[in-house]
Order: C-alpha cells, then structure tokens, then sequence
C-alpha cells in the first residue's frame, strides 16, 4: 500500500476488491448448492424445487456443508 495514494481512492479499490470476492464467492456457493441434489443421488434441480419445498432443502444443504 502506498501512503501517497489519496484516501478516496484506497477505499474505492479496497471497495472494488470486496465485490469481486462477494460475487465469486456467491457464485462458489450457489454452484455448490445446485451441485447438492447429485451427491444425494437425486435428480432435481435447485431451481425445480417448490417453494413451500426449498426452506427445508436449503436447510438441509447448510447442515451438510458446515459438517
């Protein structure tokens, strides 16, 4: 980091920074999510899914990955 920088433009790339790593990282996870119903050995789609169904199915899938 250089101290000669002006303060708004440290913020603005560390800004720039963070987004990135939201949108891979929420891409990492919505792929890991779509990819859960074939390692239970199902064939459904996450986006098949009803949605009185999905709480219990997102529920399920965030028990399994903290695990």
């Amino acid at each position: 980091m250089s101290l000669d920088k002006p303060t708004d433009k440290f913020i603005e790339e560390k800004n720039k920074n963070s987004k990135n790593t939201l949108s891979s990282k929420t891409r990492r996870d919505v792929s890991s999510l779509t990819e859960f119903p074939r390692a239970k050995n199902e064939a459904i789609k996450v986006e098949e899914i009803p949605p009185e169904e999905l709480n219990y199915y997102i529920s399920e899938f965030i028990v399994a990955v903290k695990i």
